[in-house]
């Protein structure tokens, strides 16, 4: 979760590039798939949330 308010910076970018052929691309993916599914408090492709959703 630390990365999500982290994933447009320079060092992000640096250590999970969004090029699907770097090592670190699926590790990308999967951060980006729990800020999601936190985000939205549901399922986010094979990723649930954790936590109880605040009530909006």
């Amino acid at each position: 979760m630390t990365w999500g308010g982290l994933q447009g910076i320079q060092v992000f970018n640096k250590n999970y590039p969004h090029d699907p052929n770097d090592k670190n691309y699926k590790e990308r993916e999967r951060i980006f798939a729990r800020i999601n599914a936190e985000k939205l408090g549901s399922q986010y492709g094979v990723v649930s949330s954790v936590g109880t959703s605040c009530k909006k």
